[in-house]
């Protein structure tokens, strides 16, 4: 067994937390610790969102700073930080920018810095969306499968008619495009809108709009392998998100790897984050104004995917082995 090279700190394990701490792990010997034992943790402690614990992260990499020891904490939504339309935004900024000058502390954007200079003033260094590459071969090997009818689909029936499939997953906010989609689909009819994920509760009463129109709908929290079925019956994935919302999409990122075109917010970070990439996307305007054709073809860029492991797996390592 392979020592320990880096701690990880994750205030809870919800969301995609337990996926991502698991993923770490499978690219470089770590384990999961507590608050109290990252203060004096003799190896590197890596914060697996700093959003979740700021202050946290500021004290904890201050502390050990002054005990020499190393802390690096990955930034998941830079843009406010760059934009700091608030006082609470402008106090975070201004510790980041601190934490740059401390040399035993690393801040990694999961969004890249070309896509907004002002990222480099608040980060040391940026990775790619882990869902932009992290998926295994046993798990593309299952979409496929369910793509391709080998393995029967079982968390969700869409409607049997000709027109694509236009499929949410995930939890179902408002700042996660729900109502967007509620918009779209009144004004609509050339698509099958797909529902897979728990539904806010304040928002439950737009389902009945949805079935009224024949929308497909399962409310509740899905597990991995669900999620990987419901990219497989997708034409296309809606990630059209709120623009308080203009950060990393790891439902757009599992897109990409997965080869199924996603629906992005026109002007939104990750319209350009596609377009600097050479991706695939659509916008909902396209979906409205062009007569979409059924898109079951796998737009899977091998080459791209491995690039962004590459390059990710290369500055985490340099950070954590500094």
């Amino acid at each position: 067994m392979e020592k320990i090279k880096v701690y990880l700190y994750s205030k809870s394990m919800e969301g995609h937390r337990k996926s991502y701490i698991d993923f770490i792990k499978s690219i470089i010997p770590a384990k999961k610790i507590t608050l109290k034992e990252s203060i004096f943790a003799n190896k590197p402690v890596l914060f697996l969102m700093i959003e979740e614990s700021f202050l946290t992260y500021f004290i904890i990499s201050i502390l050990r700073a002054m005990l020499k020891r190393r802390t690096i904490g990955l930034l998941f939504r830079p843009q406010p930080l760059a934009e700091a339309l608030t006082l609470r935004l402008k106090i975070k900024r201004t510790l980041l920018k601190t934490l740059k000058k401390i040399n035993l502390t690393s801040t990694l954007s999961i969004v890249p810095s070309y896509l907004n200079e002002s990222f480099e003033g608040l980060s040391d260094d940026w990775i790619y969306d882990f869902q932009l590459w992290d998926l295994n071969n046993e798990e593309l090997d299952d979409f496929r499968n369910y793509r391709n009818g080998i393995k029967p689909i079982e968390i969700i029936k869409p409607q049997e008619n000709k027109k694509p499939n236009l499929v949410a997953i995930g939890s179902q906010t408002k700042a996660k495009g729900f109502i967007k989609l509620i918009d779209f689909q009144s004004e609509a009819n050339d698509y099958n809108i797909v529902i897979v994920g728990k539904i806010k509760d304040e928002l439950i009463h737009y389902t009945e709009m949805l079935k009224s129109n024949n929308g497909t709908i399962n409310n509740r929290i899905v597990s991995d392998s669900e999620i990987i079925q419901a990219y497989a019956i997708a034409d296309y994935i809606w990630t059209v998100y709120d623009e308080n919302y203009d950060q990393a999409s790891g439902i757009m990122g599992r897109a990409i790897q997965l080869g199924v075109i996603p629906v992005l917010r026109k002007g939104s970070l990750m319209q350009k984050f596609c377009e600097t990439e050479n991706i695939q996307f659509l916008t909902i305007e396209d979906l409205r104004n062009a007569k979409v054709k059924r898109n079951f073809e796998n737009l899977r860029n091998e080459e791209k995917i491995k690039d962004f492991r590459k390059h990710s797996i290369k500055v985490i390592k340099e950070h954590i082995l500094k």
